[in-house]
């Protein structure tokens, strides 16, 4: 995998980042073998790690993730990384990543300029330390078991010496396990023709009295009807099909990247009855990969129950299957 600078973050910060790390960088050169001070499963969507370990440890972490190997001192870079006129790319072999059934390419990417200890540098996501980001690819399969391991005779000191550690870190390995491949599905809400009758709470309002004796009131109407009286609290979910419009279009997420014969995977029934495929398409989104639309040839049958099925052989990009087939349902408008 290549990068360029301005690949890894905004202009503005590589500028911040190459300055403070020019006045006191961490990654100052230290004689002796370097030291793996911590190995981590990073969540792309927050930048931070998530928890292997301890009380808030995790039993299965999203697919979709990259490992950090931080450590106490600079690494043999011709060792890790080729340079090239188009740029820096990983050398084979630095990490690698076992999995079943399938397992991902390790590309590596290995940042030198590790920062000092201060408060601006965790916020522009900078390791307190030279580093090695490893990013599976095209992705981790889902619901199995992940080994990822570091390569003693690459990730070395200037001077040949292999990294150590202490404790699990000592050998570079870090295991853990990843989350079964699961479907959600998104289907637009019905606009409600009726009109906006207001709350109690806006009527005791609108009539210049206290909240709080408007619902003793309702709650003492309701006690002489035999009825409980009202908590306050939130209505409970719909059960059953989702009202929706003619034209909906429902959207199908999947927490992984999926295989190329997903779109087939996909199925509409009508009351039913399997809808023939001339009367909806099933697309993947343009922005987000891991989301199928599923959308009307013209519009859904008003009054209709429709049912959109994912099947149980439904596999990710590493061959990771859904296991059991996902439905939902819904009801367009009269």
């Amino acid at each position: 995998m290549k990068r360029l600078i301005s690949s890894v973050m905004p202009r503005a910060l590589v500028g911040v980042i190459l300055l403070g790390a020019g006045c006191e960088p961490k990654s100052s050169v230290k004689t002796g073998a370097p030291e793996l001070t911590s190995f981590q499963v990073i969540d792309p969507s927050t930048g931070g790690p998530i928890e292997l370990t301890g009380d808030a440890a995790v039993a299965s972490v999203p697919p979709r993730v990259r490992l950090l190997a931080v450590f106490d001192r600079i690494l043999d870079g011709p060792a890790i990384e080729l340079v090239s006129d188009g740029g820096v790319s990983g050398r084979p072999g630095v990490a690698t990543i076992s999995a079943t059934p399938m397992s991902p390419t390790a590309d590596v990417v290995y940042f030198p300029n590790g920062a000092k200890e201060s408060l601006i540098y965790p916020l522009l996501g900078v390791p307190l330390g030279p580093s090695l980001t490893i990013n599976p690819n095209p992705t981790l399969p889902a619901g199995a078991t992940i080994t990822v391991t570091l390569d003693k005779t690459k990730v070395r000191s200037k001077a040949g010496e292999p990294f150590t550690g202490e404790g699990p870190l000592k050998d570079g390995v870090l295991t853990f396990q990843t989350d079964p491949l699961a479907a959600a599905f998104a289907i637009p809400e019905r606009p409600d023709p009726g009109t906006d009758a207001g709350t109690d709470d806006d009527a005791a309002i609108d009539a210049g009295l206290p909240v709080a004796d408007v619902d003793a009131d309702l709650d003492a109407l309701l006690a002489e009807a035999g009825a409980p009286a009202d908590d306050g609290g939130a209505p409970e979910p719909p059960t059953g099909p989702s009202p929706t419009t003619a034209d909906a279009h429902v959207n199908v997420s999947f927490n992984n990247l999926m295989a190329e014969t997903t779109a087939a995977m996909i199925t509409v029934s009508r009351n039913g009855t399997a809808l023939p495929a001339a009367e909806y398409t099933v697309t993947p989104d343009m922005m987000d990969p891991t989301v199928f639309v599923v959308a009307p040839a013209t519009t859904w049958t008003a009054g209709a129950t429709f049912t959109v099925t994912v099947a149980a052989e439904a596999a990710d990009v590493m061959g990771s299957t859904l296991g059991s087939a996902a439905s939902a349902s819904f009801i367009p408008a009269n």
